[in-house]
């Protein structure tokens, strides 16, 4: 759906693409991180999946819904950053001002760090395989991302971009 807004692309490969997703989904909503790490467990790939097909516009899919669920029910114990900010990211995308994910964005904004650079959050063992530097860049980049979609924290989204850019 990001591409279709500067390429056109076919519905039907996107269309396509929602169903073999939801197909991969568990009885419990949740997807699996199997081979591919999307934070820890399947949180973080509930999180990923959920908030790319929500952007796609799937939100009403009772497998979506069935997912939100999951995530609003187990996001505030999570401990990882990254991990929150997946989620934060699949919340903000389907309900940016519900109760949850404010409480989500407040947890995630709790968890920054800060040093000389500005914000930031850390994050090991990423989509990319970032470590260290490298995912504490991409965690960043996912918490302002959803803190800015989401309307809160403006300060703290603007010191981690300020840690962004001077991280690169």
């Amino acid at each position: 759906t990001d591409m279709a807004k500067v390429y056109p692309v076919d519905k039907a490969v996107l269309d396509r693409t929602a169903k073999w997703l939801l197909g991969q989904q568990g009885k419990d909503g949740v997807w699996p991180s199997g081979d591919f790490r999307a934070g820890r467990g399947g949180l973080g790939m509930t999180g990923f999946v959920t908030w790319s097909l929500a952007d796609a516009g799937y939100v009403d899919n009772a497998g979506v819904q069935k997912a939100l669920s999951y995530l609003r029910q187990n996001a505030l114990a999570e401990k990882d950053p990254y991990t929150l900010a997946l989620v934060a990211n699949a919340l903000v995308a389907t309900d940016p001002k519900g109760e949850i994910t404010v409480q989500v964005l407040d947890r995630l904004a709790e968890m920054a760090a800060r040093d000389v650079k500005g914000a930031y959050w850390a994050g090991e063992n990423t989509m990319m395989g970032g470590r260290g530097k490298s995912g504490s860049v991409e965690a960043t980049a996912l918490a302002v991302h959803a803190l800015i979609r989401g309307g809160r924290h403006a300060a703290l989204a603007n010191d981690a971009l300020s840690f962004l850019v001077r991280s690169k």
